[in-house]
């Protein structure tokens, strides 16, 4: 029961300081409006403190909240951004188990090959290396973390 309220509480914290993050830019994508936020950087390691369940409730709130406020609508872009950002959060709290799976790498590897399958991923490759090698070399020193 403590332990649960450990993990609500914080949620709570996580989600207020996701949302405050999530309206600072940090780099913006060449040829887009869109731009990666200082959230894209922290959110997925609430999967390694709050486990994949709460984890990804958390980001979820942040980026759904966020929509809601900002009036974003609900575009195949706004899902399509949506799913690595939770698959991460999901990622980082199943590497941090000692008995985690290989075959999690399969959706990184797959990201990369599908972005690069893509006539404009192509045309900019260091996002998908920057992207997507994170979770890799995360992996081979998943001890560390």
């Amino acid at each position: 029961m403590r332990n649960l309220k450990k993990k609500l509480l914080f949620l709570v914290l996580f989600i207020l300081v996701g949302f405050a993050s999530l309206q600072i830019p940090f780099n913006n994508l060449i040829g887009s409006s869109v731009s990666f936020t200082l959230f894209d950087f922290f959110g997925p390691i609430a999967g390694a403190f709050l486990g994949p369940f709460f984890g990804i409730i958390s980001v979820f709130s942040v980026m759904f909240t966020n929509n809601l406020i900002k009036d974003v609508p609900w575009t195949q872009g706004t899902i399509i951004r949506l799913f690595p950002t939770l698959f991460a959060v999901y990622y980082f709290a199943a590497i941090n188990k000692k008995q985690s799976s290989k075959w999690i790498l399969a959706v990184p590897v797959l990201a990369i090959i599908a972005f690069l399958a893509h006539p404009i991923g192509r045309q900019v490759p260091y996002y998908a290396l920057m992207f997507w090698l994170i979770p890799l070399i995360a992996y081979r020193f998943k001890n560390n973390l």
